[in-house]
């Protein structure tokens, strides 16, 4: 479970902020990771623009670009293939023991 604590002062100061904010908790609560957030924040969060899809099928390098320009995507990328190699090999010396045994 994920406790949202929102100063609503800052986001109604800062529409960007405003705007990325309600956008983060409408993902959250459809996602269901989220239970429980203030009133007035459900009902911005629903009011705000549509989250626009985005497909990058057969174009690897307009994918790969808009990768970089998120870090956070770039580095849990590379995080999850690194743990994948990783429990890859665990798995090979695993499949081997039982082999020789």
């Amino acid at each position: 479970m994920l406790l949202l604590c929102l100063n609503s002062s800052r986001t109604r100061r800062n529409p960007s902020l405003r705007s990325s904010t309600h956008k983060l908790v409408r993902a959250l609560l459809t996602s269901g990771l989220i239970l429980f957030v203030h009133s007035d924040i459900i009902t911005a969060a629903a009011t705000a623009d549509p989250i626009p899809k985005v497909s990058f099928i057969d174009n690897e390098p307009e994918f790969r670009w808009a990768l970089l320009q998120e870090s956070m995507a770039f580095d849990k990328l590379h995080e999850g293939i690194k743990k994948f190699a990783e429990d890859g090999e665990t798995l090979k010396g695993v499949l081997r023991e039982k082999l020789k045994a």
